[in-house]
């Protein structure tokens, strides 16, 4: 009788055991690190070959002094190394004319088609540079400063690290040839979760000099590693 009492007693123990849970550890429950999330989507953008992107201003417009125009949107697509082709929606200086403006880019050259008729024009001249964007989207996640996780969210689909910080308005004059440094701008960045594919950001802040106050721009980005045919335009 003794030694079933303790038979039982060494089988009630194991199962007790058994059923505990384990316990967690510190990686279980520690939160995400922002700044790892950033470094580690700024390493995934340098290497993307192919995509597509929106532009738009949720609030103000871009002028574009060397067109005379407001730009409201762009829509594009880039085939790294050198080439890039956007489609523009902007507006005359009065804000009373809508203007279409296409313009591609390839190996070094520029093209535009304003008012129906295609012609070259110095790339040097554009008030943008998106020949190379993903590096240059590296580029202004890597001088984001004080990086806060703000939660988890999806866009189109696919599970993302939201992330919020600040960073100087000089990092974006690669993309953004006319960018005036020195002011703050708000970011925010929406990072894949599974590929560290930045797949939105949101830019709030003067950009440029002649900027409203409280700027935003939106950026969505799609399509990464698809191949596009970019060609030279009919002339």
């Amino acid at each position: 009788m003794v030694a079933l009492l303790l038979v039982l007693s060494v089988i009630g123990a194991i199962g007790c055991e058994a059923a505990e849970p384990p316990a967690s550890t510190a990686a279980d429950t520690a939160s995400p690190d922002p700044a790892g999330i950033l470094d580690a989507s700024a390493t995934r953008m340098s290497g993307i070959t192919f995509a597509t992107f929106d532009l738009s201003h949720d609030v103000g417009s871009s002028y574009l002094s060397g067109l005379g125009l407001y730009l409201d949107a762009v829509t594009g697509q880039i085939a790294m190394p050198d080439k890039y082709s956007l489609r523009m929606e902007a507006t005359t200086s009065d804000k009373n004319v809508f203007v279409g403006v296409e313009i591609i880019g390839v190996a070094g050259k520029a093209y535009m088609n304003l008012l129906g008729r295609w012609g070259e024009t110095d790339p040097l001249t554009l008030p943008f540079d998106f020949s190379e964007l993903g590096l240059r989207l590296a580029d202004i996640m890597k001088a984001i400063e004080e990086p806060t996780l703000v939660g988890e969210e999806q866009v189109e689909g696919a599970q993302v690290w939201r992330i919020g910080g600040v960073v100087d308005s000089g990092a974006f004059k690669g993309l953004l040839v006319n960018a005036s440094p020195g002011e703050q701008i708000e970011i925010d960045a929406w990072i894949g979760k599974d590929d560290s594919l930045l797949r939105q950001a949101r830019v709030e802040g003067r950009l440029f000099s002649d900027d409203q106050s409280g700027a935003v721009r939106v950026l969505i980005i799609r399509d990464v590693d698809v191949p596009v045919e970019i060609e030279l335009p009919p002339l």
